[in-house]
């Protein structure tokens, strides 16, 4: 529990200028990484002072406060502390440099969509469990509580400028309540009662659609959809995002005395004013040519649609990969909207079922434990849930070929949605619940129907992808991918064998201040000579990072093995940790894979460090002298 380190982290933040100076904030395996508005504000020396910090590092635009063991504990407590809520990764530092337009803008659709996919998912769940109910009980839908369940599963829907507004406000760092008041005025009853009276004029802007007003202020015509702006996105992101700029620059010079009341006030008026009367219909307009593009591809003739479809079905997992697939996510969402159903997902129904199948079939074939335990939770995610992460990262991309596999069977699904014209209603669960969304329960609809061919994609893909993998995959030669085996150790209790072989270098002699001073613990330091890291004692892995794997061993030492200096700032590039959080080891057990080549690309050092974290538990620990050693030799001796 984090609540235990609250304390520390009130002092933390409190010494680091407050949280209004944090800019963002994450963890890597020992240490709290800042990024401050003003590091001058920081009050080093307290901090370093506080029980339970060993050391703060100030280094390439972080404020680094080492804590060790507990940096997960006081990470939570930070955020906590500070209302810093999702304010950094949890594994990964923000690469520094010039971002790309479309890194910028993968970045904020994914920043805004994340938090609300959950609830957006179970309302879509929902509606489409209702669709199929009443579909072969109609009566059901005169009953109070199809009423109660429908609530449910379309109010998200319905205010989902309201959610949206809340999350993007977050995003643009706005007050997030001024952002909701701005999406609740999206769906304000008296605004969307005007789209039901009398139009007063309307402009044919031909594919772009036609535009109506309803009413004028000072005789400017209020144009809006003839739906309003319920379940809309593209206009109230920016609405917000406008709002964030005016509120930004009333409190660069607006009087604190007044700030309180006056900027939600001027931010609110000026933000919704001009929405309704400018920016709303701009994204209307923007909404509408997305729309009118998309579906003039997949309706070209005779190919259109089939070849749209295969081709966003077999790149969907490539995209997912790059983080480019939530650029699709308000495409599809806008087409709901306005044309009440969607093409562009609905061409990515078998992606789910193509990669659990090729896991499974991988997991049929292969006999290693390690891999079994990893495919198996990832193929049930896959298949049945629709998150395909950890099967791409974990099993399926690092063999590519599957990956590959997995792809082109993705896209023969797509291109059978293409072909029977398939069409998603409604935007729900991923996986099996993925199919609640092709049915369509419009009266003289479709009904069930595309539902059916959704299942026969869904079929064809996993069938495909797992006959031609189970057939293909050869366990024993994964392509491009060293066998990893265990070494031989001379491991015993009260012992720490090195992890590496190369030549042992002692802490003090090493880059890194946090290790050479001692401040993690006693050690020893090995420049290595290989490329693969061993497992230094038996016990059950604390934590796994691609750079760093805490054990705890058998005699009560938690050991640190850190591979490189500065490696986080790689993200996991060349390297690739084996193991997992909770995972037994035993002495000479692979759990660390890296490229010298790539780390010494990266401007970093390669030296791998092997402390006893906690050290004061101990009578003595006494690291090896310098000279060779070979992976799995004695290199610490530990006395109670």
């Amino acid at each position: 529990m984090a609540g235990k380190y609250d304390d520390l982290a009130r002092s933390i933040l409190e010494n680091v200028g407050g949280a209004e100076n944090v800019t963002s904030v994450a963890h890597c395996i020992t240490r709290v990484r800042f990024k401050l508005k003003d590091e001058s504000r920081a009050n080093t020396p307290k901090i370093e002072a506080l029980k339970g910090v060993i050391q703060v590092i100030q280094a390439n635009g972080q404020y680094q406060v080492v804590v060790g063991n507990i940096v997960e504990d006081v990470y939570d407590a930070v955020l906590e502390a500070g209302g810093l809520a999702g304010g950094g990764s949890a594994a990964e530092d923000e690469p520094e440099g010039e971002k790309t337009v479309a890194s910028v803008i993968i970045d904020l659709i994914s920043g805004i969509f994340q938090p609300i996919l959950g609830p957006l998912a179970a309302a879509g769940i929902m509606k489409g469990l209702l669709a199929l109910f009443t579909y072969f009980v109609p009566d059901f839908a005169n009953d109070g509580l199809y009423t109660l369940l429908y609530t449910v599963a379309d109010g998200f829907f319905y205010f989902l400028p309201v959610a949206l507004a809340f999350s993007a406000a977050r995003k643009f760092r706005m007050n997030e309540f001024t952002g909701v008041a701005i999406g609740v005025a999206l769906v304000y009853p008296t605004m969307v009662a005007l789209t039901s009276g009398e139009v007063l004029g309307s402009i044919d802007l031909g594919v772009a659609g036609t535009f109506s007003w309803y009413a004028t202020a000072l005789g400017i015509p209020i144009i809006m959809p003839a739906s309003g702006y319920a379940s809309s996105v593209i206009p109230v992101l920016l609405m917000v995002w406008f709002g964030s700029l005016v509120e930004r620059w009333l409190k660069g010079w607006m009087p604190a005395a007044l700030k309180m009341f006056l900027v939600p006030l001027a931010t609110m008026t000026v933000s919704i004013v001009l929405g309704y009367l400018v920016i709303g219909p701009v994204a209307t307009l923007i909404t509408n040519l997305l729309s009118a593009a998309f579906s003039f591809i997949f309706q070209l003739p005779v190919v259109g649609a089939v070849l749209g479809s295969a081709l966003v079905g077999g790149l969907w997992m490539c995209l997912v990969i790059f983080g480019f697939h939530w650029s699709l996510i308000p495409i599809s969402i806008m087409n709901l909207n306005t044309l009440g159903h969607d093409y562009v997902l609905a061409a990515t129904i078998g992606h789910g079922f193509a990669l659990g199948a090729v896991i499974f079939a991988m997991y049929l074939r292969n006999r290693d434990e390690r891999f079994r335990g990893i495919a198996l939770p990832a193929m049930i995610s896959a298949f049945f849930f629709g998150v395909t992460e950890p099967g791409i990262y974990g099993v399926a991309l690092p063999n590519k070929r599957a990956f590959v596999v997995a792809c082109l069977s993705s896209a023969v699904g797509g291109a059978i949605v293409g072909m029977t014209g398939a069409l998603m209603y409604i935007s729900g669960g991923l996986g099996v619940f993925n199919l609640l969304n092709f049915i369509d329960e419009t009266p003289g609809g479709a009904g069930i129907s595309h539902m059916v061919f959704a299942i026969v994609a869904s079929l064809v893909s996993a069938v495909l992808a797992f006959v031609v993998e189970f057939v293909t995959y050869r366990p024993d030669a994964e392509e491009g991918a060293p066998e990893l085996a265990p070494v031989q150790t001379e491991y015993e209790r009260g012992t720490v064998c090195s992890p590496v072989t190369g030549s042992v270098v002692q802490l003090s002699e090493t880059a890194d201040p946090v290790f050479s001073s001692g401040a993690m613990g006693a050690g020893v330091a090995v420049s290595p000579a290989e490329e693969t890291v061993f497992s230094p004692v038996s016990g059950t892995v604390l934590s796994a990072m691609p750079h760093a794997v805490g054990i705890l061993a058998d005699d009560g030492s938690e050991v640190l093995v850190h591979v490189g200096i500065d490696t986080v700032e790689m993200a996991g590039d060349g390297l690739t940790c084996h193991v997992q959080q909770d995972a037994r080891v035993t002495a000479g057990d692979p759990i660390v894979a890296f490229s010298k080549a790539k780390v010494a690309a990266a401007g970093k050092q390669d030296t791998v460090f092997v402390i006893v974290t906690n050290t004061d538990d101990f009578a003595s620990v006494q690291p090896r002298e310098d000279g060779p050693v070979t992976a799995g030799s004695p290199i610490i001796h530990v006395t109670r």
